[in-house]
């Protein structure tokens, strides 16, 4: 699978001390069984160009305390990776920034831009808006920021409830 590099060539993952696990990979390949297309554009690389996208990366997740969503279907879409696609992975998913990330694009995906070319996009003008504006980076995300997407993604994504019970597990286990 391809790995993601922002534009001085560094993989996104060294720059946050972020090894993909077993586990990751095991989840992205049945992800990839499950969806083998890309939501934007529907294509089935059969060439291995189709990333598994976090719609919120796993630094936000890991960042505000959800850890939980780095292996959540919920959080999870199929989008083409450059390489002969239409890069929809980072023009959809990222806003054309590796290190940002696009809360809209599953919306974008799947009416703005879908079935748009790598061209078109670059040159929409609500797409261009949208990347010049497009959320921070963790490290440039202020205090207010970081709870107001804790809050967002507890809403969006409310805690399954077995995760819920192994937490009140886990308490219970630490306050003995």
């Amino acid at each position: 699978m391809p790995q993601a590099v922002n534009k001085e060539g560094i993989l996104i993952e060294s720059e946050y001390d972020f090894e993909r696990s077993v586990e990751w990979k095991n989840l992205a390949k049945a992800h990839l069984q499950t969806h083998p297309f890309c939501l934007a554009c529907g294509c089935k690389s059969v060439s291995g160009y189709l990333s598994v996208h976090h719609k919120y990366p796993y630094q936000l997740c890991n960042a505000v305390g959800r850890a939980d969503l780095v292996f959540d279907e919920r959080n999870l879409i199929t989008l083409c990776d450059g390489r002969g696609s239409e890069e929809h992975h980072l023009l959809l998913g990222h806003l054309g920034d590796w290190a940002s990330f696009n809360p809209e694009a599953i919306t974008d995906a799947t009416t703005t831009f879908f079935q748009k070319k790598s061209a078109f996009i670059r040159s929409n003008e609500l797409w261009i808006t949208k990347s010049k504006n497009k959320p921070n980076c963790l490290e440039k995300m202020s205090e207010m920021e970081i709870n107001a997407l804790k809050i967002k993604l507890d809403l969006v994504y409310p805690i399954k409830s077995v995760e819920i019970k192994s937490l009140k597990a886990e308490f219970v286990m630490r306050s003995k």
